[in-house]
């Protein structure tokens, strides 16, 4: 019998990440669609449970249902017990978020959805969902960060950092029938305690060299041209993908060495604190600000300082004292480098103090230091 099987477990480390913040974790794994099955139940559910024993995580419990994504028998099956805190899925991404929608705890995706042909044109779900829910299956799920509501089908412009600022009354811009995916997942996250989870995220890219690149650009540009026939207010930024969208993300390679201008701000240049010979770590401070208006230098990797000399500017084109420093690639962190507290607990000055020890400018252009915009001279 064909295998129509929707998805796959992500890599040991990637599952290694998830286990390692959860604990009481109930294991729901998918029997898979139009599968022949093997006595023994489903193999990966079995992989997941002994992985998280090997971390030392309590396993609450477990079941395998035919069809995760038939919300009805899944919701009449499915019994969470009191010890469980977390939920973890062994399906596509539509087994995931028809858990997540009744689920009153955490839920997260062990999986990895995998598209049924090689264009995408099917995505996960490859025409036999038994929901109205969608599973582009890209090949980076967001699942696990945005309380099992998908960002990239939900959302009309698959956008995966946030709102647009287009919604009214909580409804899309683009189609006025259909929810805010951004305000669903705000509420959710706010419901299960897990905003600040959310909101201390960095920003995320889409890989699109993992996506049918030539689906998302013709969908991206017919949403565009809708601009006109009625939006009122929400951002949709050209991408400007063509040259890259096709390419996977990668790893830029460390540099050999760096050279580092004592002038990156409006103002006097800093004066030297490092000299030829000495060892630097990332974040410690070879600059010093040489006046009110000028910042603080910090080495942005660790290594040995070679020379202290003027090099050509890499925006000015002047020549400007500069350290240049040969990359040991060990990154190791100086010892400065540490929290200045709780927010709440700092003063006005604080927030000034640290804005110049920290070399803090502005990124409109002029690179003016933030501790004088703070505190202006009287």
């Amino acid at each position: 019998m064909e295998d129509y099987t929707k998805f796959r477990l992500k890599k040991r480390d990637e599952l290694i990440a998830l286990v390692d913040d959860l604990d009481g974790i109930f294991v729901v794994a998918c029997n898979k669609c139009f599968k022949e099955l093997k006595p023994g139940g489903e193999p990966e559910r079995a992989v997941f449970e002994a992985l998280a024993g090997e971390r030392g995580k309590t396993v609450a419990g477990g079941a395998e249902i035919d069809f995760l994504c038939n919300k009805p028998v899944t919701m009449k099956k499915l019994r969470l017990p009191s010890d469980a805190k977390n939920v973890c899925v062994i399906s596509c991404g539509l087994g995931v978020q028809t858990v997540a929608d009744f689920a009153e705890i955490p839920v997260f995706a062990a999986c990895d959805s995998i598209s049924y042909d090689s264009s995408g044109s099917c995505g996960g779900s490859h025409g036999m969902a038994l929901t109205p829910l969608r599973c582009d299956a890209c090949g980076q799920c967001f699942l696990n960060l945005t309380g099992g509501i998908c960002p990239v089908v939900d959302c009309s412009k698959s956008l995966v950092n946030g709102q647009c600022g287009g919604c009214k009354k909580g409804k899309c811009e683009v189609d006025a029938d259909k929810d805010c995916a951004w305000e669903n997942i705000y509420r959710r996250l706010e419901k299960q305690g897990r905003l600040s989870e959310f909101l201390e995220q960095g920003a995320r890219l889409r890989d699109y060299g993992k996506v049918n690149h030539v689906f998302v650009s013709a969908y991206v540009k017919s949403i565009r041209e809708r601009r006109f026939e009625g939006y009122y207010g929400g951002v949709h930024p050209d991408e400007r993908k063509e040259i890259s969208e096709h390419i996977k993300l990668a790893r830029f390679p460390e540099a050999a060495s760096v050279v580092i201008p004592l002038s990156q701000h409006a103002g006097a240049p800093a004066q030297p604190l490092a000299r030829a010979g000495d060892y630097v770590k990332v974040g410690q401070k070879i600059g010093e600000a040489a006046g009110f208006v000028s910042a603080m230098i910090h080495s942005s990797v660790s290594g040995k300082v070679t020379a202290v000399e003027s090099r050509r500017h890499p925006v000015t084109g002047a020549d400007t004292l500069s350290v240049v420093i040969e990359n040991d690639g060990k990154n190791i962190v100086h010892e400065s480098v540490q929290p200045a507290g709780d927010l709440n607990d700092l003063s006005a000055q604080d927030i000034v103090d640290i804005a110049r020890e920290k070399g803090i400018v502005g990124m409109g252009g002029a690179a003016f230091p933030a501790s004088v915009k703070l505190k202006p001279a009287k």
